[in-house]
């Protein structure tokens, strides 16, 4: 999995870039089945619903890319 703060995102292309522990910018796809929800919440969150500065704990799993893909986003905000 992959925990961050959240960089970019480009909901055209379903990618969410993600700034890591190491300072290291991650790719994730977002794709239809993607399980995105805000922490203490079972409400389903669209890509657009996540902004910059948003913590993200990303369930994912490599697709021999440089970019993973997404099983489960939750978002956590303070």
């Amino acid at each position: 999995s992959t925990l961050g703060t959240v960089s970019a995102v480009d909901s055209t292309a379903s990618i969410v870039t993600v700034k890591n522990a190491d300072g290291k910018d991650i790719q994730i796809h977002v794709n239809p089945y993607t399980f995105i929800r805000l922490a203490g919440s079972k409400t389903p969150q669209k890509i657009t619903d996540i902004k910059a500065g948003d913590w993200l704990g990303i369930d994912t799993f490599n697709t021999g890319t440089t970019v993973l893909e997404a099983r489960h986003i939750t978002i956590t905000r303070s």
